[in-house]
Parts: C-alpha cells; structure tokens; sequence
C-alpha cells in the first residue's frame, strides 16, 4: 500500500468540493446498462462475469444452474447491451 501525497486532489479537481465527475458519469453508465439489461437475472450474471471476472463454470456451479443455462444469460445480456442506446463504444 502506497500514502496518498497530502496535495493529491480526490475531489475530481471540482471547485468546492463533492463527487469527481467521472465517478458520477460511471454510476449513470452503470445505470443504464443495468436499466438495458432488464431481468436482474441477465444483469447479475453480465457483472459477475464482464465486470469481475468470474468464470461460467463458477457461476454456474454457484448458482445450481447448467453452464449452457449461464451461457445464454450472458449472451442474451450482452445482446440486449449491444442494441441498447449509448452503450457502443464504452
């Protein structure tokens, strides 16, 4: 573990204080593509997998479910995030 220098800004550089900018535009994205996504099912299993690196096998076994089963979730998300508005290119 590395100290943060005392004159390091964690405010985002923003005059007065609160919550940096990017830190809000990735809770909006994160939003959004939870609201593209729709079944909580599909959303749980696009985070597990995309975003934390779980593997298929992994969820599957967790979840009692058959990895061709865990395998059309993802695919289904993944579709659903490719057709939704404003998720191309992030």
């Amino acid at each position: 573990m590395k100290p943060m220098r005392w004159s390091e800004r964690v405010d985002g550089g923003r005059k007065g204080g609160g919550i940096a900018t990017s830190v809000l535009d990735a809770g909006r994205a994160h939003a959004a593509a939870t609201r593209a996504l729709g079944h909580w099912e599909v959303a749980v299993v696009v985070q597990k997998v995309r975003c934390a690196g779980e593997s298929i096998k992994n969820l599957a076994e967790q979840t009692g479910e058959g990895r061709d089963v865990v395998t059309k979730l993802l695919k289904v998300g993944l579709d659903l995030l490719a057709g939704a508005p404003g998720m191309m290119g992030r």
